[in-house]
């Protein structure tokens, strides 16, 4: 019958009729918690409208087992429900993919994302925002050089750069570990300057409480003492308009430089480049 793709938002609240409608009609309801901390809620939401026909999705039941699950949408109305936007995560896209291609109807159902809501906290241009990035956790074992790269490479193109932050489980990276982070490898790679770059880092962005601090540099931020709340994310301006180093500096009460300089994030960007 339909695979439908659906985004619960940010948090209780979010959730429209046409949603609440459609976990209410489904056959069976998967409700996926792993891509967004503390996002037990909507378990608990869709538990509300559609009862027992809900079952929480483990990383397995989308990933490993997604042909079963694209195979029960061929006779059943089967509801794929996650926080934000469902096309946010590459799983659902591969879902879609898949579903269209073995002739399964697929209709997706829209939701508010932390990007978007990151983004419009920040008070930058949102259409000069370039490629988003995460910053990976320790327990990654990895050193994220391409994570710089690209934002050098927005910069070079005048462009912003939202960073977000990994988190398995329980372990959420800090906005300070990410800067912490990001200035080893700036300094490593000889792209120092973003060390001295202002930064804003976002909290809970759409959700009560939410804020946005802008700090003078990554540096800075990474030797800060604050407690962030979570979900939390980076924003790093690339070269500011005449606009918006107004806006931030009336918001925030100071003016928050130009941003990354273009030419030498260009210069950065190809040196790194021919290392990678």
């Amino acid at each position: 019958m339909t695979l439908i793709l659906a985004g619960g938002g940010l948090g209780p609240g979010y959730q429209g009729r046409l949603l609440e409608e459609a976990v209410a009609s489904a056959d069976k309801v998967y409700v996926e918690t792993y891509t967004v901390p503390g996002s037990s809620w909507l378990l608990d939401w869709a538990r509300s409208v559609a009862g027992g026909r809900v079952v929480e999705a483990e990383r397995r039941v989308l990933e490993e087992n997604a042909s079963r699950l694209v195979e029960e949408a061929r006779t059943r109305r089967v509801l794929v429900l996650a926080p934000g936007d469902p096309l946010i995560a590459t799983t659902h896209r591969s879902l879609l993919a898949m579903a269209r291609k073995e002739g399964v109807v697929v209709q997706v159902i829209p939701g508010v994302s932390g990007v978007c809501a990151s983004k419009t906290l920040s008070l930058l241009d949102y259409y000069k925002y370039g490629r988003t990035v995460t910053v990976p956790g320790p327990w990654r074992r990895v050193k994220p050089y391409s994570v710089v790269y690209y934002i050098l490479v927005n910069a070079c193109s005048t462009l912003h750069t939202l960073v977000l932050l990994d988190f398995q489980q329980d372990n959420a990276l800090s906005p300070r570990e990410a800067a912490s982070t990001l200035v080893d490898i700036a300094v490593e790679v000889d792209a120092g300057f973003l060390a001295d770059t202002p930064v804003i880092v976002l909290e809970r962005a759409g959700l009560e409480g939410e804020k946005a601090t802008l700090y003078s540099s990554l540096e800075g931020l990474a030797h800060s003492q604050e407690h962030f709340g979570l979900p939390a994310s980076l924003a790093i301006p690339g070269p500011l308009s005449r606009i918006e180093r107004e806006l931030l500096a009336d918001y925030y009460g100071r003016d928050p430089g130009p941003g990354i300089d273009r030419g030498e994030a260009c210069r950065a960007a190809r040196r790194l480049e021919a290392e990678l």
